[in-house]
């Protein structure tokens, strides 16, 4: 799932003192990249300059202008969302070499493009008013965007870190902090998304998925493989084990994983690509073997059938399966796991999402203390006011 943390001035070295323009020779990671529909409005375009950088950071804008009531270092000057790529595209990306290397790495930074846009359309608000008690919808947000390849045990782990900037104009041209939890409410919905997106461009290149969870492995990548480039991981859930705790998604669990954190080593993709290579080697999976998946791919996942039809019907079906109430971000999230394995896009997911929420079937219930705007069904409706029907029944009957 994507992780989502604030970021105080003082952080944010960290993710500019590792960006390089020749990262891939003279070590180090590539330069940031300005996304988000902010970032256009303020004229930022292409590789994150570092002066610009720091000057959003303390809430000003590139020529100084402020961009919020209290800018300055003591200003909260980001979020990282980061989103992590599934191991099997990690391993197949590091394995990857010329041409089909590229197409994985521009596949990964268009599904994080995709999230991002996903964020600004759903999960991105401002207050204003008498105790900023109006939510606002921003215009969009400024997004410098890294792009990582390794866990802090230095294996392969690509992944995006969007360091979302605390300021974003509004549609009278004004700018304001933004509200953040719209960012964690959307977090499931915003990974998902990603994941989608990704997944797509994937079976556009000739890869077939399987289910890992809710997320997909890439069919035919020995799991022993991702295992063993997965030291990280290993180490958070053999802590988990000595705490008696199941799950890292919780706030034990991201207590574990800060508190195993070793400080991130400088990486030199170059001298690392020659020890995975070297490793995977030894581990039974060549370059040869990545190119036989894409010329003998393996059999289709049975999730995906001539009887399986990525549609409203599936995805109320499963969400019925799932909620009595739902949130709007269920809706998105369980979409877009299904649209993992059916070769869709997220635009055609958007579609059928908005196609969805305008069926007649569909029940709009508002929205609660938490700002979730919530649903359920007709057919949900039906079955719980017969159930009270039939309590009410039993009821008199007792009594009688």
């Amino acid at each position: 799932m994507m992780s989502l943390s604030p970021i105080a001035f003082e952080q944010i070295d960290y993710y500019d003192e590792l960006a390089e323009e020749d990262y891939y020779d003279n070590g180090g990671e590539p330069p940031g990249q300005w996304l988000g529909k902010g970032a256009a409005l303020l004229g930022l375009f292409g590789q994150v300059d570092s002066a610009d950088f720091k000057q959003l950071m303390q809430g000003y804008s590139p020529d100084g202008q402020p961009l919020c009531q209290t800018p300055g270092k003591e200003h909260k000057a980001a979020f990282d969302a980061t989103n992590s790529i599934p191991k099997s595209f990690s391993v197949v990306l590091a394995r990857a070499e010329g041409e089909l290397k590229e197409q994985l790495r521009q596949a990964m930074f268009e599904a994080n493009k995709a999230a991002i846009t996903h964020i600004e359309q759903h999960a991105a608000f401002t207050r204003r008013g008498s105790q900023g008690n109006i939510h606002e919808p921003v215009v969009g947000l400024v997004v410098p965007s890294y792009e990582h390849s390794t866990s802090r045990a230095l294996d392969m782990q690509y992944h995006f870190h969007n360091i979302i900037a605390n300021a974003a104009p509004r549609a009278d041209g004004t700018w304001g902090t933004i509200e953040s939890r719209y960012l964690f409410i959307w977090q499931r919905s915003i990974s998902a998304f990603f994941r989608a997106e990704l997944a797509y461009r994937l079976i556009q290149l000739g890869f077939v998925l399987e289910p890992d969870a809710d997320a997909f492995h890439i069919k035919g990548v020995p799991k022993d493989v991702c295992r063993h480039f997965s030291k990280r991981s290993k180490d958070i859930q053999e802590e988990l084990n000595k705490a008696g705790i199941s799950s890292s998604a919780s706030a034990a669990g991201d207590f574990i994983k800060i508190d195993t954190r070793t400080k991130k080593q400088q990486v030199n993709r170059a001298e690392l690509t020659e020890r995975w290579h070297s490793e995977m080697d030894e581990l039974g999976f060549t370059l040869n073997d990545l190119e036989q998946l894409l010329e003998h791919p393996p059999q289709q996942t049975s999730i995906v059938s001539s009887a399986w039809v990525f549609d409203e019907e599936l995805i109320l079906e499963k969400l019925s399966e799932r909620f009595a109430v739902f949130r709007k971000q269920d809706i998105y999230r369980i979409a877009c796991e299904l649209a993992q394995f059916s070769g869709e896009s997220t635009d055609y997911v958007n579609q059928l999402v908005t196609s969805l929420l305008n069926d007649k079937r569909m029940v709009h219930l508002g929205q609660d203390a938490k700002y979730n705007i919530l649903y359920t069904t007709q057919a949900q409706l039906s079955a719980e006011r017969s159930l009270i029907a039939v309590m009410k029944a039993l009821s008199w009957m007792m009594v009688c």
